[in-house]
């Protein structure tokens, strides 16, 4: 007999997989068998009921060469060969952990990961939305790690940096406050991940603690909604020092000259720029503004 003369057989309710196309290798099951060449199936992952060629089908259990992975999976084979990491056969748990910053929906959102669970991530969007998320619906995670040395470590992604509504630098692990109306106002937290001006800040003492139960204590605010505390200290002491400072008729400037004329004085240095650039001399005489320098020889 002739394999022209055969023809594929399924019966309504039977477990099936696609061979080709964009859903190749996803399981299904027959609904309907609507002529002699389409059947009707639900997909097992989306819940969708696709019309395919019945040649386009084979049982799930059966074992099939020309069919081996699916479109996801054939994707991360070809990025593997653009230089990505291999990713297929590792389970979501090898490939992800709490803290790690992902693109999902297409790139179109960005989540922060909470918890990985055998199948999902749990996340926290920008809009502090918890999100269970699946493999299929990640595109991209978002990796900060500077390694190398010398030239080589340039080449890496270096870590991010942002800045605050009064334009002070916050890295991962800065502590700030918020400083717009809002449950955590006035209150310390700690810098855990950024993104663009998207920070994701963990809060462990608030009397509105009890908001963050889900998140577990994570809390995703924009970069112009802080201060970092650690320059906003500085600010304050200054602030105080000068009121002291005004209130006892002290001459505060006259004494910080003096205290960094002591400190400069006798120091060697280099200049770098004007005409006397590349000679080496010491400071004799130093104030805020400037200095006065005894040269006593040229640079190489």
């Amino acid at each position: 007999m002739h394999a022209k003369e055969l023809a594929k057989f399924f019966k309504v309710g039977e477990s099936v997989r696609i061979l080709q196309g964009c859903h190749a290798g996803e399981p299904g099951q027959i609904l309907e068998i609507s002529d002699e060449k389409h059947a009707v199936v639900l997909m097992e992952n989306t819940r969708a009921e696709l019309k395919v060629l019945i040649t386009n089908l084979r049982r799930k259990e059966e074992q099939d060469p020309n069919c081996r992975h699916s479109l996801s999976e054939f994707l991360v084979q070809n990025n593997q060969s653009s230089g990505a990491k291999q990713t297929i056969g590792k389970s979501i748990a090898e490939l992800y952990s709490p803290g790690d910053l992902i693109l999902f929906e297409n790139y179109q959102s960005l989540g922060f990961v909470l918890q990985v669970q055998p199948d999902t991530l749990k996340v926290l969007t920008e809009q502090n939305r918890i999100e269970m998320v699946k493999r299929s619906q990640i595109s991209k995670r978002i990796a900060f790690e500077t390694k190398g040395v010398g030239r080589r470590a340039r080449l890496m992604r270096k870590a991010p940096v942002v800045m605050d509504k009064y334009h002070n630098v916050c890295t991962v692990r800065t502590i700030i406050k918020p400083v717009e109306k809002g449950p955590f106002y006035g209150c310390l937290g700690e810098v855990r991940a950024i993104s663009k001006d998207q920070l994701f800040v963990l809060f462990t003492k608030s009397p509105n603690l009890h908001l963050l139960r889900e998140s577990h204590g994570y809390y995703a605010i924009k970069a112009h909604q802080l201060v970092n505390s650690g320059y906003d200290l500085i600010d304050r002491a200054h602030s105080e020092q000068q009121s002291i400072a005004n209130d006892l008729g002290l001459q505060q400037g006259k004494t910080d000259k003096r205290i960094v004329d002591k400190k400069a004085r006798g120091t060697t240095v280099f200049i770098t720029r004007g005409p006397l650039k590349g000679y080496k001399g010491k400071i004799v005489h130093a104030d805020e503004v400037q200095a006065k320098v005894e040269i006593f020889a040229k640079g190489n």
